[in-house]
């Protein structure tokens, strides 16, 4: 209700080590909220929990205003939820990087969805990483693309590259409905993210 009365809409991410664990289960949180609410497809969290593309591909397409990406070798799997917690905040890979469907995953959203990399690598210098995730994310955005290649890339590419759940800085920039490129790093100073992000919404 307060997000309604502040002309924000909920996100609801569903990760295996919280009470919302699966897709089904943000669907229902969905349903239940007062005010505008949407999910948010992880990839990692989306396999870990036993989803599958065909789930997402059902999705009505005004739920999934964005998605986030990135990589992880599928085995071995978290052997506890604080494991699979370890998992999600440092041994996510850039995409491509490790054995995750990602295509498949990218195809089965509703065409348009913006994709965000959210993969905190950081044992690279920060232009490496901002050329490493740009270059995954297109690679794996291309990909999807139908064999005349007459489909567009996501109106927004978002990349949050430091920590695993900051990605939300950049979510404001979605309600345009430009294609942009945003590259933010959440070591940088917030005030700098919000310019570059004001900046890429007058682009």
């Amino acid at each position: 209700r307060e997000a309604a009365q502040r002309s924000l809409t909920l996100a609801v991410e569903y990760m295996i080590f919280t009470e919302i664990k699966t897709l089904q289960d943000a669907l229902r949180l969905v349903e239940q909220v007062e005010g505008p609410a949407v999910v948010l497809p992880d990839s990692l969290h989306a396999f870990r929990s036993g989803g599958t593309p065909e789930q997402l591909a059902d999705l009505a397409p005004g739920l999934v205003p964005y998605a986030q990406l990135c990589d992880t070798l599928s085995d071995p799997r978290p052997e506890s939820e604080a494991d699979a917690l370890a998992e999600a905040r440092t041994r996510r890979r850039f995409p491509g990087d490790g054995d995750l469907p990602l295509v498949d995953f990218v195809r089965a959203l509703p065409a348009g969805t913006a994709l965000s990399v959210e993969a905190p690598v950081r044992d690279l210098p920060l232009a490496e990483r901002c050329s490493a995730a740009l270059e995954r994310l297109l690679a794996a955005a291309s990909a999807t693309d139908d064999p005349g290649g007459t489909s567009d890339l996501p109106p927004i590419v978002a990349i949050c590259l430091s920590t695993a759940f900051d990605t939300a800085r950049v979510v404001v920039a979605i309600e345009s409905g430009h294609r942009i490129l945003t590259v933010i790093d959440a070591q940088w100073p917030l005030a700098l993210q919000m310019r570059l992000i004001s900046a890429s919404r007058a682009s």
